[in-house]
């Protein structure tokens, strides 16, 4: 039996079942149960029945159907390592990780007036000490006269009737390297009060013979006080200046100034308490010889 359905005109064919009574916009499909049922026309192949969520995507809710919200869920920081000038904390670079600049700091400290650094280049971890105000000093003029014979080194003694020290005091062999504690007390120009005082200048004048030479210095001497354990006989002595002086005659005084003073190995840049300063006279010559001198000395707290 032929179908003259097909070879109707489109004014002689019906519509679809339901066609007047269906929305706009829709389509006649066949539903799961296998009736004819109109439904939104999408425009495309078919509705989104469920959004499953790939590598680096997170979706809410978490089945994917209804309204679906997706998010790029993206790598994130792993962790952060710290470069040249910024630290972070905590510092294995996990969690929650604070960032700060560590910035160049101080390249460099130089000491001014007044001012002492340890290590003196001022670079790594730096020590700062006041050695002093500048303007805390104390001087001590001496005017003294000696009679010495060669290879001897003496010590300056106490002051005679005319107000005159003599060098009389034998210390031992010439340019020594130690002495006595009795010396020590016999021969001190300065006994040191308190921590920080140094040397700040030494000067004077001196005449005697001409030709012959003498040579003076200054002498730091220490012995811990109080005594610990067995009282030593000898006790150790830091030359902190020396000066050759050659006379040019009894009518031509020669003049001296000392402003630098050595610090020996192990000894403080800084006198201690109870530290004394021995002023001392020696000439190698075999002849005895004879000087006078007027000096002052300077100390700076």
């Amino acid at each position: 039996m032929s179908n003259f359905h097909r070879d109707l005109q489109n004014d002689q064919l019906h519509h679809p079942k339901d066609f007047v009574a269906a929305a706009n916009s829709t389509k006649l499909t066949k539903n799961a149960t296998g009736n004819l049922e109109w439904i939104a026309d999408s425009g495309g192949g078919g509705a989104v029945s469920q959004i499953v969520a790939g590598t680096g995507v997170t979706i809410s809710p978490v089945g994917g159907t209804g309204n679906v919200t997706i998010n790029a869920a993206g790598a994130g920081v792993s962790q952060i390592v710290a470069g040249t000038g910024i630290t972070i904390s905590p510092s294995g670079g996990t969690g929650n990780v604070t960032i700060n600049a560590a910035g160049a700091g101080v390249s460099q400290i130089v000491a001014g007036t007044g001012i002492t650094i340890s290590p003196s280049g001022g670079t790594g971890n730096v020590t700062i000490n006041s050695s002093g105000t500048a303007n805390n000093f104390v001087s001590r003029n001496i005017k003294s006269f000696g009679s010495i014979v060669g290879g001897i080194e003496f010590g300056l003694g106490n002051a005679q009737y005319n107000n005159e020290h003599k060098f009389s005091t034998n210390l031992g062999a010439a340019n020594l390297t130690s002495m006595s504690p009795k010396n020590m007390v016999n021969s001190s120009v300065w006994t040191n009060p308190i921590s920080g005082a140094s040397l700040k200048n030494w000067n004077g004048w001196a005449y005697g013979s001409s030709g012959t030479q003498v040579t003076i210095s200054l002498l730091r001497v220490k012995l811990a006080c109080p005594i610990e354990g067995e009282f030593p006989s000898e006790i150790p002595v830091c030359r902190s200046s020396a000066i050759n002086l050659t006379m040019t005659g009894n009518n031509t005084p020669i003049c001296f100034n000392v402003s630098a003073f050595s610090t020996c190995e192990g000894w403080d840049e800084f006198m201690q308490p109870n530290e004394v300063l021995v002023l001392s006279a020696y000439h190698l010559a075999k002849e005895e010889m004879t000087f006078h001198l007027n000096t002052n000395i300077m100390i700076g707290f």
